[in-house]
């Protein structure tokens, strides 16, 4: 095989959420949260009867127009829930409804990255990189609590501090920022995963051992990128930006293979000007391979981009790398996930995505789903094979399930029920907002449609939900 090097594009790292249809799969968003209570010093408060919340800005620092929009956020959080008996339900949905109303009306998403609101002590290890901190009492009757809420900038990192009682946390964050429970650690789901394989199968054939792996990231000094570069010595950091990428030809001209993903809202803008660089017939690359979203199978797919906005923009960017390809005569592979399992890990994401099946979906009616782990796998082959693959358009999946079927092989493995998270937070997403909406009907009605034997034939370790729960997932299983 003679030699070649593949960049790994990691636009935005894809998150778990990409082709699935909350609130931030259309945003390009996603909303992380703690929720826990030491019973000892917070016991749960639920009132006799409903009665409005109230919020009031205690006290603002920061820039005048950032706070302002802080407030509005605070005060249409509060609004959106109105009259309620639940406390503690109440300030979990109003900080999420907060980080989430900010990040949408974010007043310099080139600058923050995302918006937090935390009841406990913390620190920031750049405190120059926050604004719009905001001091927010939470009311309900006679029961209350203090919030603090703010935009945060990158580089930062945001460190959280408790005494016990009841820890409530928010954020809301683009993909340059995913929050891990545990660590806070910041991740790359599908651009790790697909880094992850390549190694993988290099390490394991004589006949792929000159290749070299670039990974393109923003900033290379971020702990993302440098926990890549640890755990792999010998990928090459490439720093760059996938919307002016021929720098990133010219400094490395005998990049062959390019592996392009995309986060909703901005897909075009992210991948176009990468697929047109990597097509013209000045640079050396030969194959290009998408990572896009199934719309009814390997063949419909090409002539439904569907009502959802961004099943539609990537099918925009399938017909467009073919063209460019097929005039440039150059090779391109067009992989097509299903839903995504690892929505259903641990944390406040989970808990929404179950809910929003639950809520949206007929219990027997059955969904299609892939571990980023087999994204990873199959994005690894059609790079190191391209002669296999070139000119293929693969709908991925490893199971297909009913809600109920979920709820008992989660039940099976794990021990316990599914989380899900308050109606209260699902019904206005189903109902209110239109990517949502028209996400669940494509769902009801038509769905995802790859074919599973024939991609166990390919790959016979290919997850379904049971496997990726035991193997791959973030829950503790017996």
């Amino acid at each position: 095989m003679p030699s070649f090097t593949t960049v790994v594009a990691a636009i935005a790292g894809c998150s778990a959420i990409v082709n699935g249809a909350a609130i931030p799969s259309e945003s390009g968003l996603h909303t992380t949260t703690l929720y826990t209570r030491d019973m000892a010093k917070s016991p749960a408060h639920a009132l006799s009867k409903r009665e409005p919340v109230t919020v009031a800005i205690l006290t603002a620092a920061g820039t005048a127009a950032v706070t302002a929009i802080v407030t509005q956020a605070v005060n249409a959080a509060a609004d959106f829930i109105g009259d309620v008996a639940n406390f503690d339900s109440a300030r979990e949905a109003f900080t999420v409804q907060t980080t989430e109303a900010m990040m949408a009306n974010n007043p310099d998403p080139a600058r923050f990255q995302a918006a937090a609101c935390y009841n406990k002590a913390f620190t920031v290890a750049d405190p120059a990189n926050i604004d719009g901190q905001s001091s927010v009492e939470f009311k309900l009757g006679l029961l209350n609590t203090d919030y603090e809420c703010m935009y945060i900038a990158a580089p930062n990192q945001f460190f959280t501090e408790s005494d016990g009682g009841l820890i409530n946390l928010s954020f809301t964050h683009t993909d340059r920022c995913t929050f891990d429970q545990e660590t806070a650690d910041l991740t790359c789901q599908q651009g790790k995963a697909t880094i992850d394989a390549l190694f993988k199968t290099r390490d394991n054939s004589t006949q792929t051992q000159d290749i070299r792996i670039l990974a393109l990231t923003r900033t290379i000094s971020s702990p993302k990128a440098q926990a890549l570069q640890a755990k792999y010595p010998e990928i090459i950091l490439v720093e760059g930006d996938t919307q002016t990428p021929q720098p990133i030809f010219e400094k490395y001209p005998s990049i062959s293979s390019v592996f392009v993903v995309t986060v909703p809202p901005n897909d075009e803008a992210q991948a176009l000007p990468l697929i047109e660089a990597a097509t013209m017939t000045a640079n050396q690359v030969d194959h290009i391979v998408f990572s896009s979203v199934d719309r009814g199978g390997d063949t419909e797919s090409w002539s439904q981009p569907t009502e959802i906005p961004h099943f539609a923009a990537k099918h925009r960017l399938e017909l467009r790398l073919r063209q460019l390809c097929n005039e440039n005569n150059k090779r391109w592979t067009v992989l097509r996930p299903t839903g995504f399992m690892d929505s259903y890990n641990p944390g406040f994401l989970g808990k929404m995505m179950a809910s929003l099946w639950a809520e949206g979906m007929p219990k027997d009616r059955k969904m299609q789903l892939v571990s980023t782990h087999d994204i990873g796998v199959f994005a690894a082959k059609a790079l190191l094979d391209p002669e296999c693959w070139s000119g293929k358009a693969t709908a991925l999946a490893g199971d297909e399930l009913s809600f109920i079927e979920l709820q008992e092989i989660f039940k099976r493995v794990v021990g316990e029920e599914i989380p899900q998270t308050y109606k209260v937070v699902t019904y206005p997403i189903l109902w209110m907002v239109a990517d949502a909406n028209k996400s669940f009907e494509w769902f009801r009605t038509a769905g995802w449609n790859a074919d599973i034997s024939a991609l166990q034939a390919q790959e016979p370790s290919l997850q379904n939900f049971e496997t990726w729960l035991r193997k791959s997932s973030h829950w503790k299983t017996g």
